[in-house]
């Protein structure tokens, strides 16, 4: 429901009146300001100075004398707008400040997450060519223990046939010094039995003829 009462003396029908000392009815009502992206230059209002012109606007309209049967109070028009000026002349640039701090935000966590990407991109990259280099090293003293192990059953194969070579070898030469010596033992046998026999033929009756001893040396043993 619409307030409907009597204009004061005080109270202005339109915009024209700017008498100092009446109340003010002020329309902050604005078209909206072109606001870019540009890195800020204009360093006359800073955060704390927009918020103290708003403070200082508030305080104006609290402090200001209130009318009798109503809500409204007096308050010195040309002090509230210059004040209400400023804010509006600030206000772009704290705006345009702080999309341009938002816009920087943005580029900065981008570039922050490219960064991190990067650096876990790298890192991957780290521990795969150390497990390709573990991997290799594990393939190669694998192929060495492999080689050892090998080497060690050639050198028991030879180790066994050299022996077994040997053995074979010492086993015919002992088979050749026993027929050796079975032969030697024959002669000496023979020999033995030829000069007993002879004996005992120089010792036999007179006028017996001795027997004729053959210079043929005797037969080899049979094997």
């Amino acid at each position: 429901m619409t307030d409907q009462r009597t204009a004061s003396p005080y109270d202005y029908a339109s915009n024209d009146s700017h008498a100092p000392g009446h109340e003010a009815v002020v329309d902050l009502t604005d078209g909206a300001a072109e606001i870019d992206l540009t890195t800020p230059t204009n360093e006359q209002y800073s955060v704390p100075e927009l918020e103290e012109l708003i403070d200082e606007a508030i305080s104006m309209v609290a402090q200001g004398r209130p009318l009798p049967m109503s809500s409204t109070v007096k308050v010195n028009k040309a002090e509230l707008m210059e004040v209400l000026e400023e804010i509006r002349e600030a206000l772009p640039e704290e705006l345009r400040r702080a999309r341009w701090l938002l816009k920087e935000k943005e580029e900065f966590l981008a570039q922050a997450r490219q960064e991190r990407q990067e650096i876990i991109d790298q890192g991957r990259a780290q521990v795969a060519r150390m497990i390709e280099r573990q991997e290799i090293t594990r393939a190669a003293e694998a192929r060495a223990r492999q080689i050892v192990a090998e080497a060690r059953a050639d050198a028991r194969t030879l180790q066994r046939r050299v022996e077994d070579y040997c053995d074979h070898k010492l086993a015919s030469f002992e088979a050749v010094l026993e027929r050796t010596s079975r032969t030697l033992q024959q002669g000496r046998e023979k020999l033995l039995g030829t000069a007993a026999a002879e004996g005992e033929i120089g010792n036999g009756p007179v006028g017996t003829p001795s027997p004729q001893v053959s210079n043929q040396p005797p037969p080899p043993p049979v094997n």
